[in-house]
């Protein structure tokens, strides 16, 4: 088994134990065993359990964007990408309640360690600069009006926190799938006569 592999069958076996049982009740043998590897070997790839925490939410972040972007790429104009983007991220939101069922105090540490805050900075950041790039496609192509790309990617990623925060609060398990073109109509066209 290649170091990568190992590595990634800890941090996926990681996420099931926290995302189940929580970061307290979750212990490391346990997840080594489920990944298939020794005690040791986890602590080869992780120095402790909270940066083994901190790299389980990097990871899937990553995988989230890796498959984000893979999904917009598929479609031409920017309203479909745009959509792609809102149907990708509303679709995800299962996924991240189970990742935000992790212990809220040890997530709360993550912001206060300085690697961490800055690894989050850059993948918001990039995740900014996507949907910028999608609304400059469509200002090029003549399918949306010139605005500021900076300024209408961060409507369309307050509209889809909004709507993920709000199912969160209510306890919602999964969002409507429609409500991204809904949402991304809304966006576009306003709500004014």
């Amino acid at each position: 088994m290649e170091g990568m592999e190992k590595r990634e069958l800890i941090l996926q076996a990681a996420a099931r134990a926290f995302g189940t049982k929580g970061f307290h009740d979750s212990k490391v043998e346990k997840i080594a065993a489920e990944a298939g590897v020794a005690k040791g070997t986890v602590y080869l790839y992780f120095k402790d359990k909270q940066t083994l925490l901190y790299e389980v939410l990097h990871y899937y972040r990553q995988k989230y964007v890796e498959d984000l972007y893979a999904e917009t790429e598929k479609h031409e104009s920017a309203r479909a990408k745009l959509v792609a983007y809102a149907k990708f991220h509303l679709a995800q939101f299962p996924n991240m309640i189970k990742i935000h069922k992790l212990n809220m105090e040890q997530l709360s540490q993550l912001h206060k360690d300085e690697s961490s805050r800055e690894r989050m900075r850059e993948e918001q950041n990039n995740n900014l600069r996507k949907i910028a790039g999608i609304i400059q496609l469509g200002i090029d192509q003549g399918e949306f009006r010139t605005v500021d790309p900076i300024d209408a990617a961060l409507l369309c990623w307050g509209a889809m926190q909004g709507s993920v925060h709000w199912a969160m609060i209510n306890e919602i398990e999964e969002i409507d799938d429609g409500s991204a073109e809904r949402m991304v109509e809304l966006l576009m066209h306003g709500f004014g006569k």
